[in-house]
């Protein structure tokens, strides 16, 4: 590049110098466009008459942002970025502003662009004029800024966001009342009563208003007398899920019992003041254990033989044999109340109608520690006797109870076993004892 020290000024060619000087000063005053190698235009220029006001194109060092600055003598100067026609200003990155954004026409933010604040900044959106805030078709009016202080927004038919008090709002403000709280009166569960006493006899009307819930009294099914502490109440008047006439102490029946069924629901009683009912037959038999024949195990020797009688297995008991038979380990239910136990015998004879059959019932009654060698001994109490004269046709069913006063200190969760034994020095029938089932239980009664 040529420096002015570079240029060497002969006054004998001055005049040629000066002429130079001033076309060149005519062509950098006439240029508007600068091009590139190619001769294209890269960017132009405008004159303006009397023009103070400018741009500045700055660089920086490192670290620093280059700068397009509007510069000049005024004291305020927009800079104004505009494209051709339809067009408009892309930039490619970030925008950053530092003061304020102001949109002399319209903001359009496509999705899934986002408007975000700095940390904990609002986002402040004001029309111009009587502009109104759109978002989604909800306008914002200009003429309800709000809202004030437990206003509700509403939206009106022209698509209007409005804030009302509740009043305004046709909104009725009454506080939550607690519907479980103590009778004090003002509301509709504390007003509701029933129209008559309530008693333990009948069933009680209906309170006199719909109530969410009603504490004070019960609506049952009227029984038809009065409800006993020591005897089994009337039958209720209709079925029912469960009896509400009388009370259950016990968890030992079913509660599908209806009206006059005959269930074990209706046969229960009340004994020494705890209700005990059946769980089959009258309301005084509790069931502690039930073996068909073909599940009692017989020894190897002095046992009674296995037989099918149309496929209902029996054992038959030798007539002249002491032969046994013993039931599997059972645990005694929780709801054994140590009373009087019994056992009952199926039973029948092929040939005999006449004299007595004649059987001993034993009990082992195991409680853990108790000093018994499990492998190898047995501790059944002493026997417990009993007859029945067989029915006066042959190969009818019969049974007969045993009442097991040696019980060997049974209790509840002790590992049980029953012995059925045939007495042959007891036995008149002359004739084998063909046995069916056994049912050890106790007697409530």
């Amino acid at each position: 590049m040529t420096t002015p020290a570079d240029i060497k000024v002969n006054v004998h060619d001055f005049d040629e110098v000066r002429q130079s000087l001033q076309v060149i000063k005519m062509l950098l005053v006439r240029a508007r466009t600068l091009v590139d190698t190619a001769q294209n235009e890269m960017l132009g220029f405008s004159t303006v008459s009397s023009a103070v006001n400018y741009v500045e194109i700055a660089n920086a060092a490192t670290g620093n942002d280059p700068s397009v600055m509007a510069v000049g003598d005024d004291v305020t100067i927009d800079l104004v970025i505009g494209g051709k026609g339809g067009g408009g200003v892309e930039l490619s990155n970030d925008v950053e502003v530092v003061g304020t954004l102001i949109a002399s026409g319209g903001i359009q933010i496509t999705a899934p662009d986002e408007i975000v604040s700095d940390t904990d900044g609002d986002i402040n959106l004001t029309p111009n004029g009587n502009g109104r805030i759109n978002l989604h078709g909800v306008k914002w009016p200009t003429n309800n800024p709000g809202p004030n202080e437990n206003d509700v927004a509403t939206i009106d038919a022209s698509g209007d966001l409005l804030f009302k008090t509740l009043a305004s709002a046709g909104i009725a403000s009454t506080a939550h009342k607690d519907t479980h709280d103590p009778n004090d009166g003002s509301d509709a569960l504390d007003t509701a009563a029933p129209s008559t006493n309530v008693t333990p006899e009948a069933g009680n009307s209906v309170g006199t208003s719909h109530t969410f819930a009603r504490s004070d009294h019960m609506h049952n099914v009227p029984c038809g007398t009065a409800v006993s502490t020591t005897t089994a109440n009337a039958e209720g008047t209709a079925p029912t899920f469960a009896r509400s006439d009388h009370t259950h102490a016990l968890h030992d029946h079913d509660h599908t019992g209806d009206a006059g069924d005959g269930g074990t629901l209706d046969a229960s009683v009340i004994a020494s003041g705890v209700l005990a009912a059946a769980r089959g037959g009258s309301g005084t038999h509790r069931t502690l254990g039930r073996w068909a024949a073909d599940a009692l195990i017989i020894p190897t020797s002095t046992a009674p033989d296995r037989k099918s009688y149309m496929d209902r297995p029996v054992l038959v008991f030798d007539d002249a044999a002491n032969e046994y038979a013993t039931t599997p380990s059972f645990s005694l239910p929780g709801d054994y109340t140590n009373g009087t136990v019994k056992a009952t015998i199926w039973y029948c004879v092929e040939t005999a109608t006449s004299n007595d059959v004649a059987f001993t019932v034993q009990v082992e009654a195991i409680t853990p520690a108790d000093a018994v060698d499990m492998l190898t001994a047995s501790s059944f109490d002493t026997a417990n006797a009993g007859t029945d004269t067989v029915p006066g046709t042959a190969k009818r069913l019969a049974s007969f109870d045993i009442t097991l006063s040696n019980k060997d200190s049974m209790a509840v969760g002790d590992l049980m076993r029953i012995r059925l034994n045939h007495d042959s020095a007891n036995d008149t029938a002359s004739d084998d004892s063909i046995v069916f089932a056994i049912e050890v239980w106790e007697d409530l009664s």
